[in-house]
């Protein structure tokens, strides 16, 4: 088996293995590797000249306690079918993480396909730090809105991916901001969210919106499937907007319950998603900047060798510590990645599994 950065003549091979591994329609697969796949950011393993597993990555940027983290997004990891159960897209995952490590990449993230995949990529030190908030709603759970006469609304499919029929340049901001209010959450750049657009648009339903005079406030991706249609991404300024545009959802496709997945909170959560600490003392110095903490760890890293050792903090100094001392916690890399994450290395909270966050990631390509 060799592994090794995909070249341009790995193009139609690879999408091959992803018509085998995932069943997407050539539609899709004809925007995919067209407008969205990057050879430089696709790993492959090879035997005897053929491919036998494949993944991508995005560059993308972690948000976390108001830090910005450069991290990267694992996307399309498919085997072979004749090739399953023999460890290459294992050794795909390793290598990629080694990769971007030495890339300068923080943190890496992905989504899970299927839930039996949340404890294999466990094995590979990632941790469920991403969830959503997924929950049905009526009209009986929207409280009427003050503002309607101040409010409309606009519509977007397919039709309108034409240049200037959306206002894009709006709506990334809006998702930007409303991301980053979330804080802490995995941020599509620019490029990458017009893209997911256009996939969305293409292939899965409309975009519906709310203005409030000229500035949007509040965002609906929704899924059409007749009566299973279900709003994939909901985002609001505030309460009042958003029920607004709920409200006229189910007026316009004459439903009186939908679906949306958006922002979790402590009461309403899934898992979706998952992100693995690359980088432990660099994490440690963003992270712990600027706070008054002070503990010891030692952390385990079967791929990233340098993030082996006993890491010591002490009011905004990170070192690596030679002297045999007694840790106040031995992690797994996994551990270390929820003890950053979901607990701000708040030692306590860690032991008691008192979770301080809840990452938020979604609308992803095709997820």
């Amino acid at each position: 088996m060799t592994i090794r950065l995909a070249q341009n003549n790995d193009k139609l091979n690879i999408r091959k293995l992803w018509k085998l591994g995932f069943g997407d329609s050539d539609e899709f697969l004809d925007f995919y590797f067209s407008d969205y796949y990057d050879p430089q950011s696709a790993l492959i393993t090879t035997k005897a000249g053929e491919i036998t597993a494949s993944l991508q990555t995005v560059p993308s940027t972690l948000i976390y306690g108001g830090n910005e983290l450069p991290a990267a997004y694992i996307v399309g990891v498919v085997t072979h079918p004749e090739h399953r159960m023999r460890g290459y897209a294992g050794e795909l995952i390793k290598a990629i993480i080694a990769d971007l490590n030495h890339s300068g990449v923080l943190v890496s993230a992905l989504i899970p396909g299927e839930p039996h995949l949340f404890s294999i990529y466990q094995k590979y030190g990632f941790a469920n730090v991403f969830s959503i908030c997924e929950k049905d709603i009526t009209p009986n759970d929207l409280q009427s809105a003050d503002s309607r006469g101040k409010l409309h609304t606009k519509r977007y499919g397919r039709e309108d991916l034409q240049p200037g029929r959306i206002e894009t340049e709006a709506l990334y901001e809006f998702y930007t901001e409303a991301y980053k209010r979330a804080g802490f959450c995995l941020l599509k750049s620019k490029e990458t969210f017009l893209l997911y657009i256009r996939e969305f648009l293409s292939f899965q339903g409309e975009i519906c919106v709310i203005f409030k005079g000229d500035d949007l406030a509040a965002c609906a991706f929704l899924v059409n499937r007749g009566e299973l249609s279900f709003v994939k991404e909901f985002l609001c300024a505030n309460e009042s907007c958003g029920n607004f545009l709920l409200e006229e959802i189910m007026n316009t496709i004459g439903q009186d319950k939908i679906t949306i997945r958006t922002v979790p909170s402590d009461n309403n959560f899934k898992s979706f998603g998952m992100a693995r600490a690359l980088n432990v003392q660099g994490l440690l110095r963003v992270l712990t900047k600027g706070k008054k903490m002070s503990f010891t760890i030692k952390v385990a890293d079967p791929i990233i060798l340098e993030n082996n050792g006993i890491f010591t903090v002490n009011n905004n100094i990170v070192n690596i510590d030679t002297k045999t001392i007694q840790p106040d916690l031995n992690l797994t890399i996994t551990e270390f990645t929820e003890l950053a994450f979901k607990y701000g290395f708040d030692i306590e909270a860690f032991e008691t599994k008192e979770v301080k966050s809840r990452g938020y990631i979604n609308l992803m390509l095709n997820s």
